[in-house]
Parts: structure tokens; C-alpha cells; sequence
């Protein structure tokens, strides 16, 4: 969901809106369920979850603007407050406020597991939209039609079936029409003035996009160590329960060797997933040579629209 950690004297910064949860016990409702409602994403417990460094992002404006676009302002508000209140984050400027879009936030890294277990209970309302966005990203051009969208759709709600949930009741073709109205009510898109079910979009729009995009990044990241390791050793060179500590150890030198940027990507159950999917598609070991290339080209073609 974000682009880049930024350290002060060993402090994680971030602009608000990391990890606004779509329902808390407290009765705040979902801000954004239009994007996503019918999809859903079983949440990592907190013990679960590998936690990595919080990364800083401008998404701050982005979210706000659909808040009050809706007249939710204070849902947005009132999440940050609750977040302040348990000691999740702390404001880092100190006397007069700033405006809304300047303000800044830091971590306690001693709750960060919080933060992350609301992330992923809220993330799923975002992925049709990240879908979308995504399919969007890969066409390389400021003009698309909606149908042009459908088998990108497609090929990334297959891709991630063991990570969010199928919605077995709508065709991609909904969900990409969905979330093109709501790209065209935030400004995201524009339809075009003669073509039907044409749409434009202007360079300042594609940050939109890789924002949304953004909320996948992890995904690949784990996805990626799973099929690095697949690459590099031949079916049956592990038995299957040393297969995921490999992968795990492979994933750590990975992102020493800053290979990939998310520490929150060395997850193992994200790496299970990603092990039941490659196996679906027939990929075991290195001699899988054709199939694992075509993987290992759509995640580096994802990961490249994804760098900041």
C-alpha cells in the first residue's frame, strides 16, 4: 500500500491511512465496501503475521478525498483518534496542527502486530480495485476499454484464489466495471467523449492507480521467494515439511540482499499459499522450466509497474 520507508533516528513514519480497519468492535463501518463487498480474505492472526518495516506514503489525500467525497470524513477521523488512543501510533508534530493532509504519524513498534492484523481484515475491499488497477498499469498506455481489462482481471483473481477468496457470484466483467465507476467517481479515469466503454487517463491519475496497486505488492514479493526457490532446486529436493523453512530461509536472504522490499512478504503462510498454487499449475522444481517462466514474468512485469 505503500512506497517507501522513511527512518528518522531509527523512527518509522507514515502518512495516515496505513491500516484503516473496515469494521471494529467499536461501530466503525466500512468506508470503502463499494469496491470490494462481496469479496473476502481470511486475516492472519497477529501471531501469524511477519512484520516488516512501515513504509511512508501521499495515500493520505487520496483516501480522505473519497471519505468526504461520501460525507465520511469523520469514519477516517475517528479510526485515527481510536488508533492514537491505544498507543497504535503517536502524532510526530508536537504544538500548532497542520493541515489534515500534513499530518504525520509514527509507530509503536511494539504494536505494530496490531496494525498489520487490521490491514489484512480491511485489505480485501481493496483488491478488486487492485485487480483492476493492476490490469489497468500493465496496458502501458493513457487510453483502455473495459474489455481489455477482463483477462488481466482475470489472470490475477486465479493467481491469488489461495489469498482472497473467489467471488464465484460475478464475472471479472462486473468487478471491472465496478471498479472503473468508482475510478471515474474519484477522478481516476475519465470516460472518453466519442468511444463507448473507452476511458482515459492522465499522468497525475496513474499514482492513483499504483496506489491501489500497491496493496498487492506484498503478495508478489512472498510469491516471488516461493517461485526463486523453485527455480533454483529440482522436485524432490526437500521433503515437504523442510520445503517452507528453505523457502523461509531463501525469503530472509532475499530481502538482506534487498531483492525484494517488504519485510511483511516473509510470511509463511502467504509462502504455503504460493506453494499450493505453483503445484496447481504443475510447477515442482526447476525442471518446470517453461512454466515457472511464465509466472516469473508477470510478477517482475507487476513488480516493475509497482516501483516508486
Amino acid at each position: 500500500m505503500q512506497n517507501r520507508t522513511e527512518h528518522w533516528n531509527g523512527i518509522k513514519t507514515l502518512k495516515v491511512a496505513m491500516a484503516v480497519p473496515v469494521h471494529h468492535c467499536h461501530g466503525i463501518a466500512g468506508f470503502y465496501s463499494e469496491l470490494g463487498q462481496d469479496i473476502g480474505q481470511t486475516a492472519d492472526a497477529p501471531s501469524e503475521v511477519a512484520i516488516g518495516e512501515t513504509e511512508f506514503v501521499p495515500i493520505y489525500d487520496l483516501l480522505l478525498g473519497i471519505l468526504c467525497h461520501r460525507g465520511e470524513e469523520q469514519v477516517f477521523d475517528q479510526v485515527v483518534d481510536l488508533y492514537c488512543q491505544q498507543k497504535f501510533i503517536e502524532p510526530l508534530a508536537r504544538g500548532k496542527e497542520n493541515k489534515a493532509t500534513d499530518k504525520n504519524f509514527i509507530i509503536n513498534e511494539s504494536r505494530r502486530l496490531n496494525l498489520d492484523y487490521y490491514k489484512n481484515n480491511c485489505i480485501a475491499f481493496f483488491i478488486p480495485a487492485a485487480y483492476t488497477a493492476m490490469s489497468i498499469l500493465e496496458k502501458d498506455t493513457f487510453r483502455f476499454s473495459a474489455a481489455e481489462l477482463h483477462t488481466g482481471f482475470e489472470f490475477w483473481q486465479d493467481f491469488f484464489k489461495y489469498e482472497f477468496a473467489l467471488d464465484v457470484e460475478n464475472r471479472p466483467e462486473f468487478s471491472v466495471r465496478k471498479s472503473i465507476k468508482a475510478f471515474i467517481d474519484n477522478a481516476v479515469v475519465v470516460p472518453h467523449k466519442t468511444l463507448p466503454d473507452t476511458y482515459d487517463i492522465t499522468p497525475a491519475a496513474l499514482r492513483k492507480l499504483n496506489l491501489f496497486s500497491l496493496f498487492l505488492k506484498t503478495y508478489f514479493e512472498s510469491y516471488w521467494i516461493v517461485l526463486s526457490y523453485y527455480k533454483r532446486n529440482p522436485q524432490n529436493s526437500a521433503k515437504p515439511k523442510d520445503r517452507l523453512n528453505k523457502i523461509a530461509a531463501r525469503g530472509n536472504r532475499m530481502y538482506k540482499r534487498k531483492e525484494i522490499d517488504r519485510k511483511e512478504a516473509l510470511s509463511k503462510v502467504s509462502y504455503q499459499n504460493a506453494v499450493e498454487f505453483f503445484t496447481s499449475k504443475g510447477i515442482k522444481g526447476s525442471d518446470d522450466t517453461k512454466k515457472i517462466e511464465v509466472y516469473a514474468q508477470a510478477i517482475q512485469k507487476a513488480l516493475k509497474h509497482l516501483r516508486p
